[in-house]
């Protein structure tokens, strides 16, 4: 690490809290203000401490990070320095000056009452740009827990006691994150992540789903239940390390922030009376008790919506595959099929959850190779993956492929298969496809793939613009030789760095949707 590395992290960790605080400070000095004013102050104060927390330990951190952490952090910490320093300027142009020399240091100062109509608004503009913000930095902040360094173990090691309650919350929640990517785990964590059998249980089938909807009368809370085939032979055993593992890290899952459902834990199945086993149900907790609906659906009836809650919706998908990979899995079931949502009061889109984990495993287990010509999953799918027997072992980058597929997908707003309304089944490709079921049997992979790059090229910049355009075609051209996101052939080696892809993922895919 060059001192001048160093020294340039310093200066902007320096800056930005120092343009931070002055905000608060100007904030805080408005204590001439009404009550509502008040409670957006503690808004931002809540924020600011939270950031400040995590850019602190960035700084104490910062030589055990890999280059492409630091410079993930350095344009991720400088879009936040440009965001202060313009709220700093926007409250400074509200304060009268005071020309009296006399002044002392105690006197507050007062804001311009011909401006008074306008804090609220500012307020509410910083609070939107902290939030906006830390969505777009949290994924890379919990990616950096992943880092097998001792540095970082001492530094969440710390005793919390002079630390505040926001420092404390943000680093407890740090610390279950590095628990959950395995590298603090122990054989204790994955404890009791097989439950015994669930009995009087109501399972509801979710419309356009694998997925069950389960409510129990002795329970007010709502599970969503996953069943995943338990593969025959040797793979038995893989298969259930897999369960264990996945079980244990999605416990500490937190929905809110990854999209992704927390986990209560699985149920083991077995036929012949308790010999084979057959499959795993994976028990999820719902968020709420609002009916749960699948993106399909919302594609299929094209629910009336805002643009915002579109883009939000694909931040939301993309962080929940960086967090999968994170935690050292691929998912290989990224569709419209598997990402939920559960009915909200307020006629919204609401917030979007991945699921879907009957086909998981961790990024350095055995791909089984086997496969299906189910057309509503190979659309999905990577060339390299499609058909009853896949080219290529799974990895990082097919998921990506299929991230691309589904944001092609809701940048359309319009469903790519069709289901028959009675009997759920899948009948026909949709019209938003633009190809006949006999053109896609006609058609090898590849040019399937070439059809949505050309659909996205086409029908996307009017309806999402240039940069989701661009961030959709990097998705479905990734394994391309001469991909933007994953470089060339020469980076072989860089190719299976799993980090590594998940640096460049955040940054290519997530961050560019949130800006």
């Amino acid at each position: 690490m060059e001192l001048a590395a160093v020294a340039s992290v310093v200066t902007i960790v320096s800056t930005v809290l120092k343009h931070g605080d002055t905000v608060i400070e100007l904030y805080l000095s408005l204590k001439d203000a009404r009550s509502e004013v008040n409670e957006r102050i503690t808004q931002v104060r809540s924020h600011w401490h939270r950031t400040r927390v995590q850019i602190e330990f960035i700084e104490r951190t910062w030589t055990s990070l890999r280059t492409e952490h630091q410079t993930n952090q350095t344009e991720i910490l400088a879009l936040l320095n440009s965001k202060l320093k313009y709220a700093e300027r926007r409250v400074q142009g509200l304060i009268k000056k005071n020309k009296n020399p006399n002044r002392t240091s105690s006197e507050l100062p007062k804001v311009k009452r011909w401006k008074y109509v306008f804090v609220k608004s500012y307020l509410d503009s910083i609070i939107s740009d902290l939030a906006k913000w830390q969505t777009l930095y949290d994924p890379s902040w919990y990616l950096i827990m992943t880092i097998a360094s001792p540095v970082i173990d001492t530094e969440l090691a710390i005793p919390g006691s002079f630390q505040s309650l926001e420092a404390m919350a943000v680093l407890e929640s740090a610390k279950g994150v590095r628990e959950a990517a395995a590298l603090t785990s122990t054989p204790d964590s994955e404890k009791n992540v097989f439950l015994p059998a669930i009995e009087r249980a109501d399972l509801t089938k979710i419309r356009h789903s694998s997925a069950l909807v389960m409510r129990r009368p002795t329970s007010s809370s709502v599970s969503i239940v996953e069943i995943i085939p338990c593969p025959t032979g040797n793979y038995v055993g893989s298969a259930t390390q897999d369960i264990r593992r996945l079980a244990s890290k999605l416990r500490r899952a937190d929905p809110k922030t990854f999209g992704i459902l927390q986990c209560r834990g699985a149920i083991k199945i077995y036929a012949n009376q308790g010999v084979r086993l057959t499959s795993f149900h994976m028990i999820f907790k719902a968020p709420s008790s609002g009916e749960p609906h699948t993106l399909r659906e919302h594609l299929t009836i094209r629910t009336d919506h805002t643009l915002t809650e579109r883009m939000t919706a694909a931040k939301r998908l993309a962080t929940s595959v960086s967090y999968v990979h994170t935690l050292g899995f691929v998912h290989k079931n990224i569709r419209p099929e598997n990402i939920l949502r559960f009915s909200p009061d307020d006629g919204k889109l609401g917030a979007f959850y991945l699921i879907g984990f009957e086909q998981i495993r961790s990024a350095d287990g055995k791909t089984y190779m086997r496969g299906d010509d189910e057309l509503e999953k190979n659309l999905y799918r990577h060339p390299e993956r499609q058909g009853p027997h896949p080219e290529e072992a799974y990895m990082m980058q097919h998921d990506v492929y299929s991230l691309g597929a589904c944001l092609l997908e809701i940048g359309l707003w319009d469903t790519f298969v069709r289901y028959n309304s009675q009997t759920d089944q899948v009948e026909a490709p949709g019209m938003a496809l633009e190809l006949s079921l006999e053109e896609i049997r006609r058609k090898r992979p590849s040019a399937v793939k070439d059809h949505l790059v050309a659909l996205a090229k086409r029908r996307l910049p009017q309806l999402m613009g240039e940069i989701y355009t661009e961030i959709v075609i990097n998705c479905l051209t990734c394994l391309d030789d001469d991909s933007l996101v994953y470089g060339d052939e020469d980076d072989a080696d860089e190719k299976t760095d799993d980090v590594l892809v998940g640096v460049r993922f955040i940054e290519q895919v997530r961050d560019r949707l949130t800006a």
